[in-house]
């Protein structure tokens, strides 16, 4: 079934899967004389970030624009190197999903300088830009937390669980994270034991070592995990085959981005180990973020921004509320999964 779209009128575009794993690209001397623009990723080791590369060369292709990408790998100072590396280049404009809001301060500042004019998408950014598009990431957290309160443990005593974190200072992992545990706290009554946290780093592998690590952990303490929370679906996949070899397959598990294995997951069973997670499509969020950066470049069309009212207190703290562009934050369970599935996408 085809996917539905989260909150906007922009199409999804399903392309094959992208192996594109090098640092950086550079613009073609053929295409000179097109409008380059500025792609500063943050990291590739994820298929959310292949599907945000695949979309933004697919964007490129029909709006008849040159695309300058480089990868930062989660390095706050490569990723201002990058930046400025591209301003050299002579870019018109700079889509980034920034390391952290303010890593990239000087870089950004350096764009304003010269008038280029940049939108943010996946995380938040500090500084003056045209656009932010995402997803409202407080509020992704407290919509599974939520979900795990009233649905899946309304009367268990006490809730073990375990958090797979993202990167640390990023607004996607402290929004997550943050709206997790307020939810737990708000409505769990003290019966939530948060027995083991690590940084994964959006990283499968780094998911499936961390629930190792905790499993053992549990073992010699004699506990017994009841849940796993994941600030992405990635992470908590690589944990779910850890448990699995622990022959340890009623944990409850959820996460936030909706990849195509997780809602899958949710799908295949009666009584799913993977129940819920939240519609976040990086191709969603690069495609509504691209299309705004080069409209506004070709006719200074100011974007049709989110209202304020519909953004938590931490989206509006940590980016401009009046430039926001809210994409999703629906929360994806057993009752709505098939309509989020698509066997085809790339994420």
């Amino acid at each position: 079934m085809r996917r539905k779209m989260a909150k906007s009128t922009v199409g999804l575009i399903i392309g094959a899967a992208l192996a594109v794993w090098c640092i950086g690209s550079t613009p073609n001397a053929a295409a000179a004389d097109k409008l380059l623009i500025g792609f500063a990723h943050v990291n590739m080791n994820a298929p959310y970030y292949v599907a945000m590369q695949k979309t933004a060369e697919e964007v490129a292709k029909e709006e008849n624009v040159e695309l300058v990408w480089y990868n930062a790998e989660d390095d706050e100072l490569k990723q201002v190197r990058q930046v400025m590396s591209m301003i050299g280049k002579g870019i018109k404009g700079l889509l980034i999903n920034p390391v952290t809001p303010q890593g990239v301060k000087r870089a950004i500042g350096e764009c304003v300088k010269q008038n280029i004019p940049i939108v943010a998408i996946d995380r938040q950014l500090y500084g003056d830009y045209i656009a932010y598009v995402g997803i409202d990431q407080w509020q992704a957290g407290y919509l599974v937390g939520e979900y795990i309160v009233k649905k899946i443990f309304p009367d268990k005593s006490k809730v073990v669980w375990v958090e797979l974190q993202g990167s640390p200072g990023g607004p996607a992992a402290i929004g997550r994270g943050g709206g997790f545990h307020q939810a737990l706290d708000q409505m769990g009554g003290g019966r939530f034991d948060l027995f083991y946290y690590d940084r994964g780093y959006y990283d499968r592998t780094k998911g499936m070592q961390i629930m190792e690590d905790a499993i053992v952990k549990a073992k010699g303490q004699g506990v017994s995990i009841d849940l796993v929370f994941g600030h992405n679906d990635s992470m908590v996949l690589g944990a779910r085959e850890s448990l699995k070899r622990a022959g340890l397959n009623d944990v409850i598990l959820c996460g936030v981005d909706a990849q195509k294995e997780a809602v899958k997951l949710i799908i295949d069973s009666d009584k799913p180990q993977y129940v819920a997670t939240i519609v976040n499509w990086s191709t969603d969020i690069t495609r509504i973020g691209l299309k705004t950066l080069i409209e506004y470049i070709r006719t200074k069309n100011v974007p049709n921004y989110t209202s304020p009212d519909e953004l938590t207190s931490y989206s509006k703290e940590i980016s401009d509320p009046t430039k926001y562009i809210k994409t999703g934050t629906v929360l994806v369970d057993s009752g709505n999964a098939k309509d989020y599935y698509n066997p085809n996408a790339v994420f």
